[in-house]
């Protein structure tokens, strides 16, 4: 028997069925991913899993019990990192910690060791709203492991992450089950099913499409693999030198990003923006420095910011458009000067907030620059 057996499970909120039909098996000590995007159904099935939902069918046993209707001998076997964690108000990582430790009869010496191996000893003293989102998730891991649990479910745990943190937290994560644990883990982000995960669910409106180990996943794609490495590091001779590789792979999308090209039928292309959605992928970034030089203006996408459902997701300190001096007016100019020194104070959500707001309260142009002219103080300003 595994440690988890999930067999037709379905649940419906009306006319949508979020779970339709889901089956799968999860071996004791394994690291199991389900990958999807937003809305796919992932939460929900992690949900009736953990004893959180209750299905409308389908058959669920974790470590050999039901999880549902909740369970009392079940839960001290389990730990639950949800993908909106909540702390108690006031208190300090230490005394967070301390708090769940108590909850399952565990002492404070354990609690403390939990708070070394996910790197947060330095932050102990620290009030959770004082904690940056990183930390704030290596804590709520910590809270969710601190009784050792047998298996442990962990929704999107680097979703509103930058990449950086991202790839900090997956240390913390890759060792979790070191000890034979077993661990269930949501995400939407491939690299990080890969890097974690001994098999993959794929999932999408609510039904598993394909389910193996990542290698054989990406294997069954049948698609190139596409390697950048650095002119400085190895010559164009050299990489055409070894067997397999395309080293002129990259030549059809300079020539199509490259401004002002010829294109059949006469006419000609000119590429007036770059975009990079961050998605935390090396290959991305250096694509984007690769063509963003074609451009006239430059405009950045940020996942946490969509994840937030605010759009147009743009990151606006790092946008740009080149030559303004070219394209405005001085007066325009100014006031164009005084709006980014006050965007670049804030972080990139209440930026977008910030400028958002200010657009819906305008009808046209000249209207929201004369505004930000009136209400935005320049440094001249008393």
């Amino acid at each position: 028997m595994g440690a988890i057996e999930v067999r037709d499970l379905a649940l419906a909120y009306g006319e949508t069925r979020a779970v339709d039909g889901v089956s799968f098996e999860v071996a004791e000590g394994e690291f199991f991913g389900i990958l999807g995007p937003n809305g796919a159904g992932k939460t929900t099935t992690l949900e009736m899993i953990e004893g959180l939902r209750e299905p409308d069918a389908g058959e669920i046993t974790v470590l050999g019990e039901r999880p549902w209707p909740r369970n009392g001998a079940l839960l001290p076997r389990i730990g639950v990192q949800l993908q909106a964690s909540s702390f108690f108000e006031r208190l300090t990582a230490r005394e967070q910690i301390s708090t769940f430790a108590a909850l399952y009869g565990v002492g404070a010496d354990h609690a403390e060791e939990w708070l070394e191996r996910v790197g947060m000893v330095e932050k102990a003293d620290t009030r959770v709203e004082n904690l940056s989102g990183g930390q704030m998730q290596r804590l709520s891991i910590a809270c969710a492991l601190v009784h050792d649990p047998d298996v442990v479910f962990l929704d999107e745990p680097t979703a509103a992450l930058d990449p950086q943190a991202r790839r900090n937290l997956w240390d913390v994560l890759g060792s979790l089950n070191d000890s034979g644990r077993t661990v269930v883990l949501t995400t939407h982000h491939m690299d990080e099913a890969e890097v974690l995960c001994d098999r993959v669910a794929i999932m999408d409106r609510g039904r598993i499409l394909e389910l193996d180990s990542p290698g054989a996943l990406v294997r069954g794609l049948d698609a190139a693999t596409r390697i950048t490495v650095s002119p400085e590091l190895v010559s164009a001779l050299d990489v055409a030198a070894i067997g397999g590789v395309d080293s002129s792979a990259l030549y059809p999308p300079k020539k199509f990003f490259g401004a002002a090209r010829n294109i059949e039928d006469g006419g000609s292309l000119t590429i007036f923006a770059t975009a990079l959605v961050e998605t935390g992928s090396m290959m991305d970034t250096v694509i984007f420095e690769e063509f963003k030089g074609t451009g006239n203006a430059e405009l950045k996408l940020d996942r946490k910011i969509s994840d937030k459902r605010i759009f147009p997701a743009i990151d606006v300190n790092p946008s740009s458009t080149r030559k303004e001096e070219l394209l405005l007016a001085p007066d325009e100019l100014a006031i164009n000067v005084k709006l980014r020194q006050v965007l670049s104070g804030l972080d990139s959500q209440q930026a977008i907030n910030l400028l958002l707001d200010r657009l819906r309260k305008t009808r046209t142009n000249i209207e929201f620059q004369m505004q930000v002219s009136k209400s935005t103080p320049g440094n001249g300003d008393d």
